[in-house]
């Protein structure tokens, strides 16, 4: 919180004392609360400004509340003085300001998570804050808003734990996968991520497409109705009631027609979700009443906090798409639409195949018969691409070249037909290229061979021209 909110509201809280016709001024509030003078005086002119409280000229002058702490809510507040309540900036006005817009799979589940913040403190009066009694109750609609941030604090918590305990234990074993997730393996047999699945959570039961209704209370109760035929060791009119407490949430609309109800509900083993697409979209208690007609409720048990909120993030990557909401909107059978489901998240899990690694092979191989059979050979594994160089050690280069050493060939022996041959290939063939140098040394006299492998990337490549297409004549 900045200093002129922080100020702002040290302001209103001391008016809020004063009797009815007193004016508090600014020298007296700053001396009160040991501020800076100058300061506060710019903090009053824009709480005039905004008309929250009144001014009074003169030497007697000073200001007073236009209205009651009750009647000024608190994000007007926050609001006149910039102070955005958001988990990050992405989230606000400069989101195309972030680097990493594109490729980030978190935004989701974090603009969930600042709704669930934020619905509470659309509800709160600055008067919540000045009072012992808990915001909720005072306003009966926010406790399931609050009961869905503490969970999501809990999950936040848990989450942060999990990733710090990861950090420090990677010696350990892995952990079988839970329920719900899938380890999928990559190419190169690395584990690319687990995959979270819906068929887990969503029984065709609880797939409701076209569904005619004409209120949210009947939704809810049609909603209930799948749910308690899913999960019959609740009660019909607990389920009932957990939904109707998570679609008085405002922070339940997510998007244009798009909401997750989500909530707690005690006696369920595992987290539960039910999707319901109206033919005629319904409004939400928001303070737009818009309307929505996809609707994916999620209940989750009080123990299970990190998997509501990892399916809500879930949910919120999914509904991106708007071909998947396009495709439900016309499903007819809940058959269709668990399929355009398992599709989107294929699309999602998979994405684009990574690059298969590549590798140089560097082989030295001494022997003019063995270097002719051992090219055969590569080009019979498809490296048609293959540099060969001719070389010699300085061993070799001394006893040619300076005749101090000339004797070193007798000694030594002449080996003769030296060539090292570079190699750009898939790092999966550097075996058949060692099988391929072994077989051509048993086969043949090879006074010395060596094959080495570097990890190799290619950074830039102008394509060779192609034989077929003549080059341009300059004239």
């Amino acid at each position: 919180m900045n200093k002129k909110t922080e100020y702002a509201l040290l302001a209103l809280r001391f008016m809020s004392r004063q009797d009815e016709p007193d004016l508090a001024s600014a020298k007296v509030i700053a001396a009160w609360y040991n501020i800076p003078e100058m300061l506060l005086a710019k903090v009053l002119q824009a709480l005039k400004r905004a008309k929250l409280v009144d001014a009074t000229k003169g030497s007697g002058g000073g200001y007073r509340l236009s209205r009651s702490l009750d009647g000024i809510p608190l994000l007007e507040v926050l609001d006149l003085f910039n102070e955005h309540v958001q988990l990050v900036d992405c989230l606000g006005d400069d989101h195309e300001a972030c680097q990493q817009l594109s490729q980030c799979d978190i935004r989701g589940p974090l603009d969930v998570l600042n709704r669930a913040i934020m619905a509470p403190l659309a509800r709160m009066s600055v008067a919540d804050l000045f009072t012992e009694e808990a915001p909720a109750a005072r306003h009966p609609a926010a406790k399931g808003a609050r009961a869905s941030l503490t969970a999501c604090a809990r999950a936040c918590s848990a989450l942060a734990s999990r990733a710090a305990a990861a950090d420090h234990a990677s010696h350990r074993r892995s952990r079988p996968p839970s329920r719900g997730w899938r380890r999928v393996r990559a190419r190169g047999n690395r584990p690319r991520r687990c995959a979270l699945r819906l068929s887990d959570w969503l029984q065709a039961t609880c797939v409701l497409p076209a569904l005619a209704v004409d209120s949210v209370e009947e939704l809810v109760e049609r909603v209930a109705a799948a749910i308690h035929g899913a999960t019959p060791g609740v009660a019909l009119p607990e389920v009932a009631a957990a939904l109707r407490r998570a679609f008085s949430d405002e922070g339940s609309a997510v998007g244009p027609g798009v909401a997750f109800p989500h909530g707690e509900l005690a006696g369920l083993e595992h987290p539960v979700i039910a999707l319901a697409v109206l033919a005629r979209p319904v409004p939400l208690a928001t303070s737009d009443g818009a309307l929505h007609d996809v609707f994916f409720c999620v209940l989750s048990p009080p123990s299970a906090p990190e998997q509501h909120l990892l399916l809500l993030g879930h949910l919120a990557r999914l509904t991106r798409s708007r071909v998947l909401l396009d495709g439900l909107r016309r499903s007819t059978a809940p058959a269709s639409a668990l399929a355009l489901l398992a599709a989107a998240e294929d699309r999602q899990r998979l994405g684009p195949d990574p690059a298969p690694p590549t590798a140089l092979v560097v082989i030295t191989i001494a022997g003019e018969r063995a270097v002719d059979a051992l090219l055969v050979d590569l080009v019979g594994l498809g490296l048609h691409d293959a540099t060969v160089l001719e070389g010699q050690s300085l061993r070799e280069a001394a006893a040619r070249e300076v005749p101090l050493f000339s004797g070193f060939r007798d000694l030594f022996g002449d080996p003769g037909g030296r060539r090292v041959i570079l190699v750009e290939g898939n790092a999966a063939a550097v075996e058949s290229v060692v099988a391929a140098v072994q077989a051509v040394c048993r086969a043949y006299p090879v006074t010395h061979a060596r094959v080495a492998t570097l990890p190799f990337s290619t950074r830039w490549e102008q394509p060779e021209p192609s034989a077929a297409s003549p080059r341009t004549k300059r004239h």
